[in-house]
């Protein structure tokens, strides 16, 4: 029975997407040079590959295309609206408390 591999070292993710950076000629570590450096650890230590950002939004897409179910008409499962949520009335204050209706504001001098 084969070990399990160790776990990936954020330390040594870090470094490896440094010397991807420096490799690329840039100064600073990107979103890019990670995933590249979780992804070759990964595929040494024989896991599956983490799915790049562009494999990521085709897969949210296509989720995305699946219509959301309609509402069963159960008040527990509702989905909140302005109407029942007290939205279409003023709930806020425009005066500070204590002021008058109809005065003329604070005072600024």
């Amino acid at each position: 029975m084969a070990n399990p591999p160790p776990p990936l070292s954020p330390a040594d993710i870090v470094g490896d997407a440094e010397r991807y950076a420096a490799l690329s000629g840039q100064r600073e570590v990107d979103y890019d040079h990670v995933m590249l450096a979780v992804q070759s650890m990964q595929t040494q230590q024989g896991g599956n590959p983490v799915p790049l950002q562009e494999d990521l939004k085709t897969m949210a897409a296509a989720r995305n295309e699946e219509p959301l179910p309609k509402p069963t008409g159960d008040p527990r499962m509702s989905t909140p609206t302005a109407v029942n949520m007290n939205t279409l009335q003023n709930n806020y204050r425009v005066l500070p408390p204590g002021a008058k209706k109809g005065g003329t504001g604070p005072s600024l001098g």
